[in-house]
């Protein structure tokens, strides 16, 4: 369901007027509000680290290929310092590991009653997804 695009219309015309994604969700299950957010996910997790001779580096990328294809390319560029370089991979492979898929559902807050029945999407536009992807100038050499 996240990521999932909205399109509202106008209730005349019938043009879509904004268009967006859902972005978390929360449902009240018994006495609890149980929710799950794209905000803390990434799929696609670099490190970039300093050797202990000072000499910068990056491990590459790691990718969670099935997340991808579910949600799009979200970046993730972990900094690491005085690590050598099995240490940056461990590093980038837990961060994907911690990231790479949707948190679990967290309880958000105590509902106080669930007498309703009613749970709540954030939308956001697709503005949002701007920032999942870091600029790389091959030309420079930065990767």
């Amino acid at each position: 369901m996240l990521r999932c695009g909205i399109e509202l219309y106008d209730r005349n015309g019938g043009q879509t007027i904004w268009q967006g994604m859902i972005w978390s969700a929360e449902v009240p299950f018994g006495n609890r509000v149980i929710g799950r957010t794209l905000e803390t996910s990434a799929n696609t997790v670099q490190v970039a680290y300093n050797q202990p001779d000072g000499k910068a580096a990056r491990a590459p990328w790691a990718i969670n290929t099935r997340h991808v294809a579910q949600y799009g390319i979200k970046e993730l560029v972990g900094d690491l310092t005085d690590a050598t370089e099995s240490q940056a991979l461990v590093y980038r492979d837990t961060l994907l590991a911690s990231r790479g898929i949707l948190p679990a559902p967290k309880v958000v807050s105590r509902a106080i009653t669930t007498k309703n029945m009613t749970g709540r999407l954030l939308c956001v536009g697709l503005y949002k997804t701007l920032d999942w992807r870091y600029y790389t100038n091959l030309e420079a050499g930065l990767n």
